[in-house]
């Protein structure tokens, strides 16, 4: 347990002790009786015997002990009361030291801080029992050494510390004195915890609008309205780029071929040229000569189909009876007499393609008629 000693108020207490009635005062010795109280850490009155030990300095801090006293202490309710002395005699040395201390140690706690200064209590004691004074006395002043105690008028003027006695019987407790003047507000003490909160008060009338604040993030987004009265149309925007060209629709069913007008080559009064159809051309260079010229890219089948000699009603071929041709070629087929005729087939692989009938006519002209 660390002790904490208080001194409250600080009192030494010298007691002057006869042990022997002879009139040789020479052999007689003092004591000095220490009163206090203690508490421990959590400043409750301690009740206890503790061991005790005493030492008289001739410093306040440090140096050498000049008497040293150590014993049993009982402690009730925080107080106690110990005769230094009583085991241990007080040296007369101690008289002629102008300056004492007295240090306390409790247990095995450091000795309690700062030392207490006690020469005058023990200086006094003796001079009380001077070893020249036999009877009474009847001194102009009292000195102790080179210090003055007791003046010409008989007041003590030494250190406050008198010889007192033993402490006697508690006596009854007198009335109560009146209640003297107020002392200065002492500092303020540490906060107390927080107490639990008050009911609310009445609601004050509402105070002036202040300053309107910055304006807050945007909220979340709400439902849609519902739709508002149409208005009224715009105008017309620019044409947008054309779109691909969608697929092809399903095929037609087939119609009813008619065919077209018969074309004439005459030669010398008429057009030469029966059919055009973009890539290639179908014409005449005489009466009796049918000619193929393709005009456009890729690849074009032609077929002549007739008789393989001449004679009458016969055509002839002057190349091969099936030709594929490419762009800027021609081939040409012979009507071989009048009334002779022949069959053209003109496609693309893959097509059905044009089938055109050419025959000679009298005269000098001949003429083409496309079947389908």
């Amino acid at each position: 347990m660390k002790s904490i000693l208080r001194l409250l108020p600080l009192r030494l207490l010298a007691l002057l002790c006869v042990i022997a009635a002879a009139p040789a005062v020479a052999q007689e010795t003092v004591t000095l009786t220490f009163k206090g109280d203690l508490s421990d850490l959590a400043d409750a009155p301690v009740s206890a015997d503790l061991p005790f030990t005493f030492t008289i300095y001739d410093q306040p801090e440090g140096g050498a002990a000049l008497w040293t006293e150590s014993g049993q202490v009982p402690v009730v309710d925080g107080q106690f009361a110990a005769v230094l002395g009583a085991s241990e005699p007080l040296p007369v040395a101690l008289a002629s030291s102008p300056t004492l201390y007295l240090g306390v140690q409790i247990g095995g706690d450091d000795e309690q801080t700062p030392r207490m200064r006690v020469g005058g209590a023990i200086r006094a004691l003796w001079a009380a029992q001077a070893q020249d004074a036999v009877g009474e006395i009847h001194p102009v002043s009292v000195s102790i050494g080179e210090t003055l105690v007791i003046n010409a008028d008989g007041q003590w003027v030494g250190e406050p510390f008198g010889a007192e006695g033993p402490a006697g019987p508690q006596g009854e407790r007198g009335p109560a004195g009146a209640d003297g003047a107020q002392g200065p507000a002492g500092p303020a003490g540490a906060d107390g915890a927080q107490g639990p909160a008050g009911r609310d008060g009445a609601r004050g009338l509402p105070g002036a609008d202040g300053a309107q604040g910055p304006a807050g993030r945007d909220g979340a987004r709400g439902l849609p309205g519902a739709d508002g009265a149409q208005g009224p149309v715009g105008p017309a925007g620019a044409d947008g780029a054309r779109g691909p060209v969608g697929p092809a629709g399903p095929a037609g069913a087939d119609g009813v071929f008619v065919p077209p007008e018969e074309t004439d080559a005459v030669f010398g009064a008429g057009p030469i040229e029966h059919y055009d159809a973009g890539g290639w051309i179908l014409d005449s260079t005489a009466a009796n000569t049918i000619r193929f010229r393709q005009v456009g890219n890729g690849f074009i089948n032609i077929g002549f189909i007739a008789p393989t000699q001449c004679g009458a009603g016969t055509a002839s071929m002057s190349s091969a009876f099936r030709y594929t041709s490419r762009d800027g070629e021609s081939t040409s087929a012979t009507l071989c007499n009048e009334g002779s005729f022949m069959m053209v087939h003109i496609y693309k692989t893959g097509e059905e393609g044009v089938w055109i009938r050419c025959w000679r006519r009298t005269g000098n002209h001949n003429s083409c008629q496309r079947l389908f």
